[in-house]
């Protein structure tokens, strides 16, 4: 009886023994079921974070490849409206040159009718027709001497020619003015009395 006591009592020993074994195993198992666990999740964020960074990275490539697309565009853009604008400036230069000739012109002809309706030019005009008929009465006496003795007196002063000049205008002088009675026309077949007259070499000096 006693030894079955003892080895009840050894049996109780080992059975303590082995459950403190159990429980010591227990809560190392469970430790390292808890650090296993941890580091998993540890695995997992750094995984999540290593995701993150490369979306972040996909997205900052996207948007680098965007960024060259559209400056890739704004250079060409920039370089048609550089364009452009260098067209329109050739536009507006050769417009420029235009209006410039038209200016020019416009004044030219602005500047020639004044000095058309001046009293300069009407003057001058009267001068030229002057210095005409001296040099026409000049070249007649000098070329034929001996024809007959001109009397110039018919060849109306400044002041008549500007007011037959303004009668003529105004329409009050029709038709062609009849020749004075001292003017002989040589040419003239009803005239033959005319002819026969003596001719006279004198040289008439012309009216100033």
């Amino acid at each position: 009886m006693a030894d079955e006591v003892k080895s009840a009592e050894a049996e109780a020993r080992s059975t303590r023994r082995s459950e403190k074994e159990v429980r010591a195993a227990k809560g190392a198992t469970e430790e390292a079921i808890k650090e296993a666990e941890d580091r998993a999740k540890a695995a997992e964020e750094r995984a999540r974070l290593a995701e993150e960074k490369l979306s972040f990275a996909e997205d900052w490539v996207r948007k680098a490849e965007q960024d060259a697309e559209e400056a890739e565009s704004s250079r060409w853009e920039m370089a048609e409206a550089m364009n452009k604008a260098e067209r329109d400036l050739t536009s507006a230069r050769a417009e420029h040159e235009r209006y410039l000739e038209v200016v020019l012109l416009a004044a030219r002809a602005q500047a020639v009718e004044e000095y058309l309706q001046s009293e300069d030019f009407k003057a001058r005009l009267v001068t030229e027709y002057q210095e005409g008929m001296r040099d026409m009465k000049a070249g007649f006496i000098t070329t034929n001497p001996s024809l007959v003795e001109v009397d110039w007196s018919f060849v109306p002063e400044e002041s008549e020619e500007i007011a037959a000049e303004e009668a003529f205008e105004e329409g009050e002088v029709s038709g062609a003015a009849p020749l004075p009675e001292n003017v002989v026309v040589l040419d003239d077949p009803v005239q033959p009395d005319v002819l026969e007259q003596p001719v006279t070499h004198k040289q008439p000096v012309p009216p100033e």
